[in-house]
C-alpha cells in the first residue's frame, strides 16, 4: 500500500455552538446538545483498527469531547508530524469541519482529507471548491484521483 507507515490523524474536529456540544459520530443524525453526553466516536475506531491492521501509525483526537479548541488541535498536529489528517464530516457540521480542515491546512503543510457522509454525497462539489482529497465513507479507500504525494 502507498501510504504505509504514514503518520494519521483521525479528527473529530472542534463543534460546540450556543446550542451545545456537536455530535457527529454514533448517531442517525447529527446534531447539537446542551449537555455533554456524548458517544463514542466509533466510525472513528474503526477507521483506525482497519488503518492500523495496514501498518498506519494512527492517533484519534475527539475534540468534541476533550473541548479542544482549532488552536489546540493546531499544536497536537504540530506536535506529532503528521503526514495526513481525516476530518469526519456531516452535513449539519460541514461549516465547522472544512473551518477545521482549512485552519490545519493553512498552518501546516499537511495532507487534508474529509471522511464520512457529507464528503462521500457531496464529494463532487467539495472537491471543486476546496483543496482536499476524500476519503469514501464506507469503503476507507480514496475517491479522488489526486495523490498524496503530490
Amino acid at each position: 500500500m502507498w501510504l504505509n507507515g504514514f503518520n494519521v490523524l483521525l479528527l473529530n474536529a472542534p463543534w460546540k455552538t450556543e446550542t451545545g456540544y456537536g455530535v457527529r459520530s454514533n448517531s442517525r443524525w447529527a446534531h447539537t446538545r446542551k449537555d455533554k453526553v456524548l458517544p463514542f466516536p466509533v466510525y472513528l475506531a474503526y477507521a483506525a483498527a482497519v488503518l492500523e491492521k495496514n501498518n498506519f501509525d494512527v492517533k484519534v483526537i475527539d475534540a468534541v469531547a476533550s473541548e479542544l479548541s482549532l488552536n489546540q488541535v493546531n499544536q497536537a498536529v504540530k506536535e506529532n508530524e503528521f503526514d495526513l489528517i481525516a476530518i469526519e464530516t456531516t452535513t449539519p457540521s460541514i461549516e465547522h469541519d472544512l473551518k477545521a480542515a482549512e485552519f490545519i491546512k493553512s498552518n501546516n503543510d499537511i495532507k487534508v482529507v474529509l471522511m464520512g457522509p457529507h464528503a462521500t454525497v457531496f464529494d463532487t462539489e467539495l472537491l471543486e471548491k476546496n483543496n482536499f482529497s476524500w476519503f469514501d465513507h464506507k469503503e476507507l479507500t480514496i475517491a479522488s484521483n489526486r495523490s498524496f504525494t503530490d
